[in-house]
């Protein structure tokens, strides 16, 4: 999984190269990018894996939204010209910020799932690790 979220974090930071003119998307991108990388972070509280959480579920919303708004203008071929890329690197933003959000969900239900009492040992092992 975290070869997998490095991989999307390249691929984000790659495609913004293409979209450089619109700085909307490209801070999107790499805000996205960033709460990618933070998904490598082994000692994250569930407070800060929260506010990750929502704060990629608001950017998910944003690509859909850009992705959508333009669905009415798109030829019947749109994924196949190169005019369209900013479209295809939005759906991409979105299908990784997807991705990213389930990550956090499951980094949060790891606990609800195996209750154990809260003794010295083991906060102190949950502490330190993401993935259980």
């Amino acid at each position: 999984m975290k070869v997998i979220n490095c991989l999307i974090a390249v691929l984000l930071i790659g495609l913004v190269y293409f979209i450089r003119f619109d700085p909307l998307l490209v801070v999107a991108l790499l805000t996205t990018a960033a709460l990618t990388l933070l998904t490598l972070l082994p000692s994250v509280r569930d407070v800060f894996i929260r506010g990750f959480a929502i704060i990629n579920t608001l950017f998910m919303f944003f690509y859909f939204y850009r992705f959508f708004s333009a669905v009415p203008v798109l030829d019947h071929r749109w994924y196949a010209e190169m005019e369209y890329l900013p479209i295809w690197i939005v759906l991409i933003g979105a299908i990784a910020s997807m991705h990213v959000l389930a990550d956090n969900s499951c980094c949060l239900k790891r606990e609800l799932e195996n209750p154990v009492q809260l003794t010295i040992p083991r906060f102190w092992a949950s502490s330190r690790e993401r993935h259980a």
